[in-house]
């Protein structure tokens, strides 16, 4: 078992470790690599998870990332006020 000394140089070392990593992170130009690996889909496990999952998402070359949906309602609400607004500008057959 390491005794308290050993831990506090490691300690020491992982601070200067992750000094390092954030000054890279806000060096401008400098490409960011996570330490997280990333999980890619095949096409037929994104059809899967997309037909029982809450939100849309999207799908590229094995990576998904969130869109931007709408309900049914509010479909219906933008469709009236289009439809609201073109009416206003056609011409008016009794010339007013």
């Amino acid at each position: 078992m390491a005794g308290f000394p050993e831990y506090i140089e490691k300690l020491k070392k992982t601070l200067v470790l992750v000094k390092n990593i954030v000054s890279v992170m806000k060096t401008p130009g400098v490409l960011q690599i996570s330490s997280v690996p990333k999980t890619y889909l095949t096409p037929e496990e994104y059809l899967l998870r997309e037909r029982t999952a809450e939100s849309r998402s999207e799908y590229y070359r094995g990576e998904t990332c969130a869109v931007a949906g709408a309900l049914a309602d509010h479909n219906l609400i933008v469709s009236n006020q289009r439809g609201v607004r073109q009416g206003c500008f056609r011409p008016n057959p009794c010339g007013e």
